[in-house]
């Protein structure tokens, strides 16, 4: 029978940084309401959960919503029914907790395993055995979280069986015998996701996590021949909702809108394509044709075919929309709810996954001969290959014993202990780590994602120098952008005194404390304390001996989030080259543009000049012998004493003779350009190598004319009013700033005439 997609919607409290903005949403029952001053918009689902204000009466609490969602999915797996929970929000709106929770709140997950493990016994029901994976989807690359080698998995491929649906080859499948084991493999795939960050900037608020729970359960009193059922559980948590619209400008939207998170884009075309699909069947016979989604563009992308038959096919899905309540972030919250409208229009078929073990395995084989025997008379045809690949795959994990299972989860866990050891301790494991007692200096790594900070835990012996760098020799090993091989070393004299400074010889890299680039010495550091390691890790000094929570430093410093922590290193033009070439110039310019108009600029500036950086250091390391250089334009009419957002970057190509300058972008246009960058610079950090063939170039740019409208407007205009005159020498110039002069005169004076990069 035919199911809608259970969706419900959640609002959480306000931030901090939201404190004093006005709340625009308001429940009743099953509806959410969204009021502005434009307009008031109505929504119904399945639930809406008022988690806004814990003082109210009707607030949420996490075990109201397990109790809702959580608890039927518990439910329908032991009786043998696939089951997908799927959280949708924009970043910080409160998805992971609800999914993941704190310690004090646990969310969905751990609610499930602890009623999983710890629950009454099923009448007439045993659950042989249970299997956990978990995965990262980023850049549309699938990387095993649970892998146990030093680097990460690599790129697994997704495929589909006609009867097992899809799975992702390769992928480790870990038994697992309690809420506690489960909970370990959890912390370690959360380690993998920080570690394996190449980019603090562009970490998980881009990335989705899956996590799947597998069981076999026996059913009947027949204990040699029980009935078998199996159930796949899909808990995915996806990457913010608002990075396409926040990052992709309407001039570019189609181009690169989808290349900045494409798995977002292909799973809203394929809701749209089964909401379109339900709505015409409906009109047609009155209830929506489920199961019908062939036509949905699910192979586009890596996320949608994982959620293939969470979306059309064998599953019990539901779906939990988080938003905030504030009124900055109406625009997403109504692009949220209109998502969760479209989403709770689909159907979907599940069924009792019954059958015999041994059945199956005969299945696989008669399958598995049969493909061998097409490919031998028609030849290697890639499709078979995949079929043949997936099916093999299927074989070799059915035909394991228990046994084996238990064997392999043993050994892989053995391994993975050793990559934690390696990445970082969890707070838990401070006064077992090595003999290091509790009171012991350490440094807690800080993520633009909340659910992620604190993850990875590294502990300082006592007069031992703890180094950070990318070559194996160091004490804890960082790869990524703007990572030496030997970057800095930190030293705990005595449990209170601790000190950081650059390894001479180790390389170039940017090492920050509090904001200020470290340079010649050791540099002492306090609770508290801020440093940043390249542009891969951001981590809080915490020295339990020296903290005082009362001291309104410390306390003001503790309540520095990501964001708080970033803009401290970005208004220091000595962190960026491309900001400290203008610093001596906004005095002058102040003085003829006025004080308002310049500090406008300076926060344009902070903005993109802190990216141009990272950008040149990706161009460099990714492209070394090509000579690419982005570099910053300010362009302005200075004689009409009139700053506008004229930011412009060019791309430029060092050349025996000059640079030569290959493409004009505005500052929206290279924001754009940055998040490609960043997937380019995971490509060849992965692959060791990169080539536009596999990924689109953002260096190459096509003629885009609004830069060059505006420069040919801003020309046209100062020559029709500096004309000459009588007693005048000419037409006076645009000045592009600082030590611009005479680029701008040079370009001719139609639009039709500039020359293309």
């Amino acid at each position: 029978m035919a199911t809608n997609v259970k969706v419900a919607v959640r609002v959480r409290p306000f931030l901090p940084r939201e404190q004093g903005e006005e709340c625009v949403i308001s429940m009743h029952e099953k509806t959410t309401t969204v009021t502005t001053a434009e307009q008031s918009k109505l929504f119904t689902f399945d639930h809406s959960y008022w988690s806004h204000d814990v003082a109210d009466a009707h607030h949420v609490t996490q075990e109201m919503v397990h109790e809702d969602l959580g608890e039927p999915i518990l439910a329908s797996a032991l009786q043998g029914y696939n089951n997908c929970l799927v959280a949708y929000g924009q970043t910080g709106s409160g998805k992971s907790h609800s999914v993941i929770g704190y310690e004090d709140e646990p969310g969905i997950i751990p609610r499930i395993l602890d009623s999983l493990f710890r629950g009454r016994p099923q009448q007439g029901r045993t659950i042989a055995n249970v299997w956990v994976s978990f995965l990262e989807i980023y850049n549309e690359s699938v990387k095993d979280l649970l892998y146990a080698g030093k680097e990460d998995s690599g790129d697994l491929p997704v495929r589909d069986h006609p009867k097992f649906g899809t799975f992702v080859v390769g992928l480790t499948e870990a038994m697992v015998q309690s809420a506690g084991e489960v909970q370990q493999l959890m912390d370690y795939g959360t380690k993998r996701r920080v570690v394996g960050a190449t980019n603090m900037n562009a970490n998980s608020s881009r990335s989705h996590a899956v996590f799947c729970l597998k069981l076999e359960v026996h059913k009947g009193e027949n204990t040699e021949k029980p009935v078998v059922m199996f159930s796949k559980t899909l808990l995915v948590d996806l990457a913010g909702s608002e990075r396409q619209s926040k990052t992709a400008t309407a001039g570019a939207r189609l181009k690169e809108g989808c290349a900045i998170n494409r798995s977002l884009s292909v799973l809203a075309m394929v809701i749209r394509s089964l909401a379109d699909l339900a709505s015409t069947e409906k009109k047609k016979s009155g209830a929506a044709k489920a199961g019908g989604g062939d036509f949905a563009p699910f192979r586009s992308s890596k996320l949608t075919y994982l959620l293939k038959d969470s979306l059309v096919g064998n599953s019990k899905t539901a779906l939990i929309a988080a938003i905030s309540p504030a009124a900055s972030n109406a625009p997403e919250t109504l692009s949220t709810l209109r998502f969760a409208s479209s989403v709770k229009t689909i159907k979907t078929v599940a069924k009792v996954n019954m059958d015999s073990k041994d059945k199956m395995v005969l299945e696989l084989k008669q399958q598995i001969a049969q493909l061998k025997s097409q490919m031998a008379e028609a030849g290697a045809h890639p499709e078979h290959s995949e079929q043949l690949e997936a099916h093999t795959h299927l074989l070799e994990r059915m035909s394991m014993s228990r046994e084996e299972h238990k064997q392999e989860a043993e050994h892989l866990a053995r391994l993975r202990q050793e990559v934690v050891d390696n990445a970082g301790l969890s707070l838990e494991c401070m006064e077992d780590a090595m003999g290091i007692g509790a009171d012991s200096p350490y440094l807690a790594n800080i993520s633009n994602d909340a659910t992620l900070s604190g993850q990875l835990v590294y502990m300082m012996r006592k007069g031992m120098p703890f180094t950070f760098g990318s070559s194996e020799e160091n004490s804890v090993v960082l790869k990524g952008l703007g990572m030496p091989s030997h970057l800095c070393s930190f030293l705990n004299e005595d449990d209170t005194k601790v000190s950081v400074q650059a390894i001479e010889g180790g390389g170039s890299g940017r090492l920050v404390v509090n904001g200020a680039p470290v340079k010649d010495g050791p540099v002492q550091l306090h609770a508290m304390d801020r440093v940043a390691m390249g542009r891969v890790a951001l981590l809080r000094v915490m020295v339990p001996l020296e903290a005082d929570h009362q001291d309104p430093v410390i306390v003001a410093a503790a309540a520095m989030d990501f964001e708080a922590c970033l803009a401290e290193i970005v208004q220091n033009s000595e962190n960026s080259e491309s900001l400290a070439q203008f610093e001596f110039y906004f005095e002058e310019l102040e003085a003829k543009v006025g004080k308002r108009a310049v500090s406008d600029l300076i926060h344009q500036l902070h903005e993109i000049c802190p990216l141009v950086d990272e950008a040149n250091e990706i161009s460099s390391q990714v492209r070394p012998n090509d000579r690419l250089k982005i570099d910053v334009d300010l362009l302005w009419d200075i004689h009409r004493n009139r700053v506008g957002d004229y930011i412009i970057l060019r791309v430029l190509k060092e050349l025996p003779d000059g640079p030569a300058v290959l493409a004009f972008w505005t500052s929206a246009k290279f924001l754009e350009r940055v998040e490609l960058m960043r997937n380019v610079f995971e490509e060849w950090h992965r692959n060791g190598d990169w080539t536009p063939a596999t990924c689109s170039d953002p260096w190459v740019d096509p003629r885009y004319p609004e830069v060059h409208e505006a420069v040919y407007q801003l020309k046209k205009e100062a020559q029709e009013r500096w004309a000459p005159t009588s007693g005048d020498g000419g037409a006076k110039s645009i000045q592009v700033a600082p030590g611009r002069a005479g680029f701008l005169p040079d370009l001719p004076v139609a639009a039709a005439e500039i020359v293309k990069p």
